[in-house]
């Protein structure tokens, strides 16, 4: 699946300004006046762009893997991967593989120079294709299948199809590294994970280093290949490491933004306690509200795994004290996820900064999350100090308002 051809800074654009790959339509558009913009350093990486001084194609749609957003591929790229729940580093070091492999050009063929092809029918087992050229035949039958089973075949060629079907095989073949890349701690390693693992060039196969999760060292094909792919995947976080996953289409408008928040107050959020007096039963409401049970939904399909289960209802008094816990009026939702080890804990941050970000759209009215805390009222990520050091869950309460509405999340890409 290599693509012979090396990228490098000093690749011509001439070939990649005159292809036609850009999103399908329709899609809005906008122009970026600055001359020094930062998609010129990718388009002499050889990725598909278009001028920087002439119209970019923005979000097209949200899919069934993750939600596709960006003003060039790779930054469509970066942003699905972040938009399923990889850190910006994990995600960068797969868009750097895929930089290497193609340029992120859909209808990439393997072999010198700029090849394309313009038809399916143009793909030949043994010849790589597409953004990670797959090449044998039978990953080569599987996209295929893949889209005629989500009834795509009109998006062959297409990156959105392309992306989706990486996602697929991620999820469907544990030996090609998804869940390597997931337990990275850095992007160096997640870019050798997908190097090593999904990939697995000439030069990793010489080294002997295939399917091999420990770094190569040493002045051989394999380290010197990981250094090239390294260095693109930095060049990708460095553009796009510090923006949030947003898509604009009509049918996913909304956040994913994962980056840490500032955890400000924020005293618009209606924050609703318990009801009045001692707890009753009476009090209860049987079972999650609408609002909590698509909340609960959303983190399930977004963060299952390493999130073992979302649930929480309980009718029952206030741990210390009489009045009904908001578990009992179906407002409160626990995220079972491990802070004891690093999956688990990169997880619940994620799922901490996320719930934060959105607070205003989704009511949030208190995080409580690896013995810290925050509530709307108060400025902070502050210490938690009740018996339950919540390392083991993340427990979310949402206001009376949000509670109501079973489409809380609609509108908010969330990868599933």
């Amino acid at each position: 699946m290599y693509l012979s051809r090396k990228i490098n800074v000093f690749f011509s654009i001439t070939v990649i300004l005159l292809l036609v790959v850009s999103l399908p339509a329709p899609m809005a558009s906008a122009q970026l006046t600055d001359p020094n913009c930062s998609e010129r350093k990718l388009r002499d990486l050889g990725v598909a762009v278009i001028n920087c001084e002439g119209d970019i194609p923005e979000a097209s749609r949200c899919s069934v893997g993750g939600s596709f957003a960006g003003s060039n591929n790779a930054e469509v790229a970066f942003n699905y991967f972040r938009s399923v729940g990889l850190t910006p580093e994990q995600s960068a070091g797969i868009v750097g593989n895929l930089v290497a492999e193609s340029g992120v050009i859909p209808n990439r063929k393997q072999g010198a120079g700029m090849q394309t092809i313009n038809s399916p029918s143009e793909i030949v087992p043994g010849v790589g294709f597409g953004i990670a050229q797959w090449t044998t035949g039978g990953r080569q039958a599987n996209w295929r299948q893949f889209a005629i089973d989500q009834g795509r075949e009109s998006e062959t060629l297409s990156l959105e199809l392309e992306l989706d079907f990486l996602l697929h095989e991620f999820e469907n073949n544990s030996q090609l590294g998804y869940q390597g890349i997931k337990d990275s701690a850095d992007m160096r390693q997640a870019t050798w994970i997908f190097l090593s693992f999904f990939e697995r060039p000439k030069a990793v196969i010489d080294a002997g280093k295939a399917a091999d999760p420990v770094q190569p060292t040493g002045d051989n094909s394999a380290t010197n290949e990981l250094n090239n792919r390294a260095g693109l995947a930095q060049d990708i976080l460095d553009l796009y490491g510090g923006n949030s996953v947003s898509t604009s289409a009509s049918g996913c408008s909304g956040s994913f933004n994962t980056n840490e928040p500032n955890y400000d107050a924020n005293p618009a959020i209606t924050v609703d306690g318990s009801p009045p007096g001692s707890h009753k039963s009476s009090n209860c409401t049987g079972s999650f509200t609408a609002g909590a049970e698509n909340l609960r939904q959303f983190v399930l399909g977004a963060w299952s795994p390493p999130v073992t289960s979302v649930g929480g209802y309980s009718c029952r008094s206030i741990v210390g004290g009489s009045a009904t816990s908001i578990h009992g009026v179906g407002r409160a939702i626990d995220i079972m996820v491990d802070a004891t080890n690093p999956e688990g804990l990169r997880t619940g941050n994620e799922i901490r900064n996320f719930l934060i970000n959105n607070a205003d759209k989704l009511g949030i009215q208190r995080v409580i999350w690896n013995q810290k805390t925050w509530t709307p009222s108060k400025e902070g990520w502050r210490n938690y100090t009740g018996t339950n050091p919540h390392t083991d869950h993340l427990h979310v309460e949402i206001n009376i308002e949000a509670s109501k509405k079973a489409n809380l999340t609609e509108g908010i890409s969330n990868g599933s």
